[in-house]
Formats: C-alpha cells, structure tokens, sequence
C-alpha cells in the first residue's frame, strides 16, 4: 500500500493562513448561508482530499531515490495545494497572498489552473495499478476520472479496452462526464470543461472499439 502525501506531511501554514481568511468572506461563500458554531473552512477540506489522494513521493523510491528528491517533489506538491506569494496591487501596496488549491479566489477563479493541476495529479496517483476486473467497488467518479486520464495518453483506443470490461458502468461515466462538463462551462472552468467534453464528443466512436475489442 503506497503512503500517500498526508500521512508524512501538510503545508500547515498556508492552510491555516486561507482557512482564517476563508471565515471572513462575505460574499459568494457556503458560509454566508448561515453562521453556525463550528464552521469548517473549503480550504482545509480541499487539502485534505487532494493530501488524501496524492501518492507521497516516498511511495515511489525508483522515481526518487534520495530523500532530497523527494523532499524535492514533496515541496512540488505542496505549491499545488497552496504557497504564500507576495505580490503587489493597483495601489503599488504589497501584502501576502495564497495562492493554490486552498485559495477559495484560485479555484474560482475561471482563468486558473488550479483545479487541472490537482485533477492531474490526482489521477496520476490513483491510475498506474488500477486493475478493472477486481476493482468492483469503484465509484462512478473514479471510473470517469480513470477513463479522462486514459483518453489523455492512449487516446480513443485505450478508453475502448477499458470501456469493454467495464459493462453498464461505462455509459453512467459517460452521463457524469456529460454533468460535469456542464457544470465546468456555467463556472467557466475552460481546463476541467474541456477534459470531460473531451470524453462525451469521443463516446460513440469509443463505444464502437468497444464493440471490435469484445469480439
């Protein structure tokens, strides 16, 4: 079982410093809704899904042998999740900012790539050993970020093998990658819309293989 990112470590500062400012926004926030006594803020759900997913560069030794390399890609994946940049505004003043997967303005932001990045790295973890025929409890999301991740590097053909073991859950994917890609367009989230309209437009000619590969 590889160890995956939260168990060795967290960047605990820039989450904590986006979780404290994340309880003063006042406008398009969850938390607006209604003030209730224990508010949880989306920055640290946010790290602790990605921490929880992502594979620590330790699982991997033939990739990073030393620990410097991995103390290397570790820090790589903790700007994914959030850094503190400093960075100047209109009025020339400078003042700290976070940026990254914690940063509610960054994954709101329709011009960000936050979310790709994180999907990305997501799919890169839970993918290399995935084996279809024993993994029956596998959610439809997973199926569908699965099926975008082999579309991306193996193209239709590989979607197609994959499509034939998977029987009905194929085409519950598919619906999703259709939901989702609407629900990416209305945020205006280009990158995210993109990778699952990328599927729905590949489907029928996917479904096709699909059928060559059973025979």
């Amino acid at each position: 079982m590889r160890k995956k990112l939260i168990e060795i470590a967290l960047p605990l500062e820039v989450i904590n410093v986006e979780s404290g400012r994340e309880k003063s926004i006042r406008h398009g926030h969850p938390s607006t809704l209604h003030l209730w006594w224990s508010r949880k803020p989306l920055a640290t759900c946010r790290a602790v899904l990605f921490a929880s997913l992502v594979d620590d560069p330790s699982s991997w030794p033939e990739k990073f042998p030393t620990e410097a390399e991995q103390k290397k890609e570790r820090q790589r994946l903790f700007d994914i999740l959030g850094k503190i940049t400093t960075e100047t505004d209109k009025k020339g003043k400078t003042k700290q900012i976070v940026r990254g997967l914690v940063s509610w303005n960054d994954v709101n932001d329709p011009n960000s790539q936050v979310l790709e990045n994180a999907r990305q790295e997501i799919a890169r973890s839970i993918a290399p050993n995935w084996n279809i025929a024993k993994d029956t409890q596998a959610s439809i999301w997973k199926i569908t970020q699965y099926l975008i991740r082999e579309l991306e590097q193996n193209g239709e053909t590989g979607v197609a093998k994959m499509l034939a073991r998977l029987g009905d859950k194929g085409e519950l994917a598919r619906d999703l990658a259709y939901r989702l890609y609407n629900l990416c367009d209305r945020k205006k989230w280009a990158a995210e819309a993109l990778a699952y309209n990328s599927l729905v437009i590949s489907w029928p000619e996917i479904c096709r293989l699909a059928l060559e590969e059973k025979k």
